[in-house]
């Protein structure tokens, strides 16, 4: 599989902070690692995520689909953690 959840939170971090440091910030990791994942996401993919050519990196409309998609992604892996802990205590 070429998405991780980890890509997925990284990319949305990056759209709900505003900027790639901000977002590095809010995940305790350097701006460089973020850089590298988005890169590393795009290469497996094939597709750009963020159109670069401006003063901002915006959201494709490749990117724009991955995030929606992904932030989906994302809440059904939390309610999955929630359920399997609570399996585990008993509920």
């Amino acid at each position: 599989m070429r998405l991780s959840l980890d890509a997925l939170e990284t990319l949305d971090a990056i759209i709900e902070s505003g900027s790639f440091a901000r977002a590095a910030e809010r995940l305790h990791r350097v701006p460089s690692a973020l850089t590298y994942t988005v890169n590393k996401l795009e290469s497996d993919l094939g597709v750009a995520i963020f159109d670069r050519s401006g003063k901002r990196a915006e959201l494709t409309p490749a990117g724009h689909e991955l995030l929606a998609q992904g932030r989906d992604l994302l809440r059904q892996a939390e309610t999955l953690e929630r359920r399997v802990k609570r399996v585990a205590l008993g509920w």
